[in-house]
């Protein structure tokens, strides 16, 4: 079975670079992890773009190159949500799974309303998405996975919020 591409937000990123993290997301079973030109510029030298560098030289996070549709489409998303709506990553992120068909990793609350009005409720992961789908393959227990948790909050300043423990995500 071949890897379902996901194509990833910067916060969303930068929630699992800045608690040292990206490995558990990058080898999560099932997905290819890939990112938009943008996202990567929006991801500063030193708030982890070293880190991102040894994936993509090995090929565990692959940057994709937009076609002209979707950067017309980017454009036209950013101009239309200028008044607080898409940043320039979040636009090509949802540029690219709108058009590509792929699902995105993205927490931001406007990339997922347009992107449920253009494909669906399925059209999106979430963090805290991804950290159940890494306790269910064995990847993480709950208390490692609600300390990660913690650890979003302090150095991402990522907020999950409507649960206090993992646990209440998988019914336990």
């Amino acid at each position: 079975m071949s890897a379902e591409p996901v194509i990833v937000d910067s916060s969303s990123l930068l929630n699992f670079v800045l608690t040292g993290s990206l490995d558990l997301l990058l080898t999560l079973p099932g997905y290819s992890f890939r990112i938009p030109p943008r996202v990567y510029a929006e991801i500063e030298p030193e708030r982890g773009r070293e880190a991102l560098l040894p994936a993509i030289e090995q090929g565990r996070l692959l940057v994709e190159i937009l076609t002209d549709e979707e950067m017309q489409t980017s454009e036209a998303l950013q101009a239309a949500t200028a008044q607080g709506g898409l940043d320039p990553g979040e636009a090509q992120v949802v540029a690219v799974a709108t058009i590509r068909g792929w699902r995105a990793l993205v927490d931001d609350k406007a990339a997922q309303r347009i992107l449920r009005s253009k494909r669906g409720q399925s059209a999106w992961l979430t963090t805290p998405a991804i950290i159940v789908e890494a306790i269910r393959s064995g990847r993480l227990t709950v208390d490692e996975a609600d300390a990660l948790r913690e650890a979003m909050d302090a150095k991402a300043s990522f907020r999950m919020k409507g649960f206090n423990s993992f646990r209440e995500l998988l019914g336990q």
